[in-house]
């Protein structure tokens, strides 16, 4: 799946991530499938810095990635 799609569906579950149990299981899962895609960046940095490109590529701000990894844990 192309980052571009990911963010696209993340925009469309993320504001009913807390009413919609399914839109918070898809933003639960996008965000563990970025958090590996950051791991597994090639691209010097630390991850912080690989995290960050992956998101945007996506077009997912950060603040939103962390709220959701907030709720998740």
């Amino acid at each position: 799946m192309e980052p571009k799609e990911i963010g696209q569906i993340w925009a469309a579950h993320y504001s009913d991530r807390g009413s919609d149990p399914g839109s918070g299981q898809i933003c639960s899962l996008i965000c563990l499938m970025l958090r590996q895609r950051a791991v597994l960046e090639i691209v010097a940095g630390n991850f912080s810095v690989r995290l960050a490109r992956v998101l945007a590529a996506a077009g997912i701000p950060i603040e939103q990635f962390d709220a959701c990894e907030a709720e998740i844990k």
